[in-house]
């Protein structure tokens, strides 16, 4: 197994107990249906942080809920709230997110969920790309991965979604 199969492997499990402990899941349920997308679901994870996805007929709502519980709960130490809808930015869907940190490990992990009514381009993307990945594509997406992270881009100089369709296209 190469170094960043391994690497990918450990952040995984990490994440795993992460979102066990915080209870982010059962907690999410409450306020519509959660999709963990990114590079957790497509086990090509380079980064500490998990992506996940909420849809519900009232994003707002169930954002300012989901957060109020989360902030009740005192699993995380940092917390924040987005709202995109009102104030639109390019490359980023029309919704609410809420973004949850643990500090408290090493490396300092983010959660990032998105609310939303409904399913966007990207996750259509990733689902066609998730339906064809294999261990040569994973490979390749960890090195893209890492590369950014050596030229010290930020994910929003090259996002994830960037380097997986960079990846289907390769695929063809």
């Amino acid at each position: 197994m190469n170094r960043l199969v391994k690497l990918s492997a450990e952040r995984r499990k990490q994440a795993e107990k992460i979102l066990l402990e915080g209870k982010v899941i059962p907690t999410l349920m409450k306020y519509g249906e959660p999709e963990i997308i990114g590079s957790f679901a497509l086990d090509v994870m380079y980064n500490p942080d998990i992506d996940i996805v909420v849809l519900t007929p009232n994003p707002q709502q169930s954002a300012l809920g989901a957060l109020n519980d989360f902030i009740s709960q005192k699993r995380f130490q940092k917390y924040e709230y987005g709202d995109f809808v009102k104030f639109k930015r390019a490359n980023r869907p029309q919704g609410f997110i809420i973004n949850l940190h643990s500090h408290t490990t090493s490396p300092k992990w983010e959660i990032e969920i998105w609310f939303l009514k409904s399913i966007t381009k990207e996750q259509r993307l990733h689902m066609r790309l998730k339906n064809k990945i294999n261990d040569t594509n994973r490979n390749q997406i960890l090195q893209l991965k890492q590369r950014r992270a050596t030229r010290k881009l930020s994910k929003h100089d090259l996002s994830s979604m960037d380097i997986y369709r960079k990846a289907i296209k390769n695929m063809h």
